[in-house]
């Protein structure tokens, strides 16, 4: 079989497909006498091998292969290939400012005009204002302490400073962050 070449030589239509599994054969050959020379000279070595590269979601090359070097196919984030990549909810706070001004001035004015006996109704509105305007993982929180219920608590940590000559005051932040924090719920 021969075909006509516009410039002048002969090809053979079957020879591309002889000689590449020609090559492969001698590829084959190669690389068992390489392994063979490995495990006779006392030490096994892998074949070089070129894995095939991939683009990650991240923007750089990752070549699955030798190396620990893992990543997604770019090809595995567009719509339609496997699971949709998973999106960690958001916390965010929503109150405003003029909302957080008037907080603070009935808080003032409650506290100023009960003597610092409404202390504890003041922090529960004020405190509740921001706990409720709160949202960690895309679940609102809730804040559900009473003036009444702090106002027993005061009372003793009051006390407990004026024994103690004020020693006791080091710690009543930190009870009063703890019971803010037992008063804190998801919504």
């Amino acid at each position: 079989m021969s075909d006509y070449n516009p410039y002048g030589n002969y090809q053979n239509p079957n020879q591309n497909q002889y000689q590449n599994q020609y090559q492969n054969q001698n590829q084959y050959q190669n690389q068992n006498q390489y392994q063979n020379q490995s495990y006779q000279s006392g030490g096994y070595q892998a074949p070089s091998y070129q894995a095939p590269s991939y683009q990650t979601n991240y923007g750089a090359q990752t070549n699955y292969g030798a190396q620990a070097n893992y990543g997604t196919p770019a090809y595995a984030a567009q719509p339609g290939y496997g699971a949709q990549a998973y999106q960690q909810p958001e916390s965010y706070f929503d109150g405003g400012l003029l909302q957080l001004i008037g907080w603070s001035i009935a808080a003032f004015f409650v506290i100023l005009f009960t003597l610092g006996l409404g202390l504890p109704w003041a922090v529960c509105f004020y405190v509740g204002w921001i706990v409720n305007h709160t949202v960690i993982n895309g679940r609102r929180l809730r804040f559900d302490g009473t003036g009444g219920q702090l106002f027993g608590k005061y009372i003793i940590w009051w006390l407990l400073t004026l024994i103690t000559f004020g020693i006791y005051g080091l710690w009543v932040s930190i009870k009063m962050i703890k019971w803010v924090t037992k008063h804190t719920v998801f919504a």
